[in-house]
């Protein structure tokens, strides 16, 4: 989990599991939403969207993007434009070109990266089993 108020407001987080709600608002999100339990749709005016769950969670992102609204997905490879809002697929190695920027913001100490466990090779099972379970809090690294 990385966060960024740089140049954001105001800003809004969804979360699945409501014990990081703290968590969240020191990252600096102005409002909290559980998406597995509240209404994320009833969002207005949203320029970016960045999903990591896929299926009918993106299928719905959609609906709070202004016109020319973005959708960004770590999960979803086929994104195709709905009427004026555009998607991408996200990879790591085309994030290159903003790496400069963002670790100046890491060092200004405008961008927080939250690591949830560190693993060592040997127990890499375990990291993947953590992963699994849908309850980290940030990076899970190996």
């Amino acid at each position: 989990m990385a966060s960024s108020r740089h140049k954001v407001e105001p800003f809004s987080q969804t979360r699945g599991f409501n014990e990081n709600i703290d968590l969240i608002k020191n990252l600096g999100a102005d409002e909290v939403i559980d998406y597995r339990n509240d209404d994320f749709t009833r969002l207005r005016e949203v320029d970016l969207v960045l999903n990591t769950i896929g299926g009918n969670i993106l299928e719905q992102s959609g609906s709070v993007l202004t016109p020319g609204g973005r959708i960004a997905s770590l999960v979803a490879f086929d994104l195709t434009p709905k009427s004026s809002h555009t998607g991408a697929f996200v990879f790591f190695a085309e994030a290159t070109s903003v790496q400069p920027e963002a670790i100046r913001l890491f060092l200004d100490g405008q961008l927080q990266i939250i690591i949830d466990t560190i693993f060592t090779l040997d127990h890499t099972r375990a990291a993947f089993e953590k992963l699994s379970t849908g309850h980290a809090c940030g990076k899970v690294l190996i």
